[in-house]
């Protein structure tokens, strides 16, 4: 659902406005006294997802909602609770959330950017982009995963679903997302993954768990490394090679113990003083030092 952050007009950038009486019609039923209308950001037939204004404050927030009873309806109803829940950097405010009778709104905080999965089809990155896209990624797992009421899993984990704003890292659709229980098992998990990216126990008949959402965080830090101009830090090859294990017992058992090894397998320090980019020396002139200048850097 990551996609319809991404169309934005020239000017205004918000989404270019397009509104149909069948739209009016539905918004008058959710905060019509509150908000109102910008443009439709998707509409794929039982999910609608709008761009309105509150007409107090000015501010432009998203309003999503599923009119069909199935389980498009649940994820709309699974988001609001779990963002209820959580508050942090990168995770999306809700701001309110409704029913009538068949039908789930929700109003939630509006993300401005672009979605990862863009904004490495559109560039490369370098490895200090690389390596805090991850760094931030992980710290809004371990948000989650450090809930008061208990681990929140994300399970669908994947560059369309996080969004980039200048600094800002935004990780955004939590209608798959779903509270462990205190026994640290459930059964009951239907996982709305995406292949390549979801755990192979979250695929098959086996139970999802935080190993689970470290296993998608591994493969989308190997996605942005196929993207980048740096090579991969020989430590953080072993590191996604644990990471990306099939048994989940092998991998790290935290988003905190992933970001700890992470940000020490990138350190220059403890890596031979690996840089994370290339550098060239340019002399004006024969012998002109740059070899010597070049050495100097390199050591």
């Amino acid at each position: 659902m990551g996609k319809w952050y991404k169309l934005r007009h020239k000017e205004t950038g918000l989404p270019d406005a397009t509104k149909t009486e069948g739209e009016k019609i539905i918004l008058l039923q959710f905060f019509s006294d509150t908000y109102e209308y910008v443009s439709t950001l998707r509409d794929s037939g039982k999910t609608k997802v709008y761009c309105v204004r509150h007409k107090t404050l000015g501010a432009v927030r998203v309003m999503k909602i599923a009119v069909a009873a199935d389980e498009t309806r649940e994820q709309i109803s699974n988001e609001a609770r779990i963002l209820s829940e959580l508050c942090g950097q990168g995770i999306p405010a809700l701001y309110d959330a409704t029913e009538d009778g068949n039908t789930v709104c929700l109003i939630e905080e509006y993300i401005p950017g672009v979605s990862l999965e863009s904004f490495i089809s559109e560039r490369s990155l370098s490895g200090q982009e690389v390596f805090s896209i991850i760094e931030k990624t992980a710290d809004i797992l371990s948000i989650m995963h450090t809930a008061p009421g208990g681990p929140i899993l994300y399970l669908d984990l994947k560059p369309e679903h996080l969004i980039m704003k200048g600094d800002r890292l935004c990780l955004i659709d939590y209608g798959s997302a779903r509270r462990m229980p205190r026994s640290g098992n459930n059964p009951d998990f239907v996982v709305y993954g995406t292949y390549g990216y979801t755990a192979p126990e979250c695929l098959g008949k086996n139970k999802a768990g935080i190993e689970s959402d470290i296993y998608s965080l591994a493969m989308v830090a190997r996605e942005l490394y196929r993207h980048s101009k740096s090579p991969m830090p020989p430590k953080i090859a072993a590191l996604l090679e644990r990471a990306g294990n099939s048994d989940p017992g092998k991998r790290p058992e935290s988003a905190e113990q992933f970001k700890k090894m992470w940000v020490e397998g990138h350190d220059r320090r403890k890596n031979g003083g690996l840089l994370f980019e290339n550098a060239a020396v340019i002399g004006a002139s024969h012998s002109s030092g740059a070899t010597h200048v070049a050495i100097a850097l390199t050591v």
